[in-house]
């Protein structure tokens, strides 16, 4: 027996060991429901359930801070000192954080359906790559090692490469969570629990908020004396009111800089990261299969063709 002979024997026994463990149960769980491949699947949705709930949390504080602003936009103060009317809106000091927060609430749905995305693939790209890219693979190199007719040397290049397409299917969504995972907690972990930190006591600032305090009033009967007290007591209500206002407009600006940064975290996080990921999969998965198609010229005599 040849050393071609033997390599084509054993190559065989491998490949259809390799096709009877995709359709028998018993092998199919002790070789490709292996350790390696459970704890693939367990470390990319870890990382995305773990996403999943961070989404929701943001997308939840957006909410609550949506409804808080609601009910105080429009409300406004009415103060007359001195007989001349001013009126100060609460909610003008609250448009830009509103309108920041309704963005943001836009960003997190969006999020929160590339999360959902993302745990579907895991579990349906296995089962793609398994039964639709592994199963021709090997039934083409077979025929490409035993089939007497026709270009050989094409299918076994067909075949070794759909094997080299249906590892990569098969690893690519958890080994992109795994990164964008280590991604986060090297970078984006503290700043989003930092941000998180401090919109949640925004919002508990918010709820605080009084849009119509007793600043105002019919004044009350009296002299001369009473009349230009209580005057007094309004213009010093006014001014106490105006630097409150000053130091809210501050700590919504602030807000607005913590929104920005859970925006971030979460575009790169849960969008243009797996994005990226996914179009070097692609990228690699048409280099894997360029050229497939062409008909190769017959190897000549004495080459030795490798997979």
């Amino acid at each position: 027996m040849t050393q071609q002979t033997v390599w084509r024997t054993l190559t065989t026994i491998v490949l259809l060991f390799l096709l009877l463990a995709v359709f028998l149960p018993p092998l199919n769980h002790s070789v490709f429901q292996s350790h390696l491949f459970r704890a693939a699947d367990a470390s990319g949705a870890d990382y995305v359930d773990a996403s999943f709930k961070r989404a929701l949390v943001a997308f939840a504080l957006a909410r609550t801070a949506n409804a808080i602003i609601s009910v105080i936009q429009g409300s406004e103060l009415d103060v007359a000192p001195a007989g001349v009317g001013m009126t100060i809106a609460i909610g003008e000091a609250l448009d830009p954080l509103n309108d920041m927060v309704e963005r943001f609430s836009w960003i997190m749905l969006l999020s929160l359906v590339s999360l959902g995305v993302q745990k579907i693939l895991l579990e349906m790209v296995p089962w793609f790559s398994l039964y639709l890219v592994l199963v021709p693979a090997l039934l083409v190199l077979l025929a490409g090692i035993w089939w007497p007719w026709g270009n050989r040397r094409l299918a076994v290049r067909l075949g070794s490469r759909l094997l080299l397409l249906a590892l990569l299917l098969r690893f690519c969504v958890p080994v992109t969570a795994w990164c964008n995972d280590q991604l986060y907690n090297r970078f984006l972990a503290m700043p989003y629990t930092a941000a998180i930190g401090e919109f949640e006591q925004g919002n508990a600032l918010l709820q605080t908020i009084n849009p119509l305090p007793a600043v105002s009033g019919a004044t009350p009967d009296g002299g001369f004396f009473n009349r230009l007290k209580e005057n007094a007591q309004r213009l010093t209500d006014a001014a106490n009111l105006q630097r409150q206002l000053e130091v809210m407009k501050a700590h919504f600006g602030r807000l607005i800089e913590q929104l920005l940064t859970i925006i971030v975290v979460f575009l790169l996080n849960s969008v243009l990261l797996p994005v990226g990921f996914l179009w070097l999969t692609v990228m690699l998965g048409r280099w894997l299969l360029s050229g497939l198609v062409s008909v190769s010229l017959p190897a000549e005599k004495g080459t030795v063709v490798s997979l």
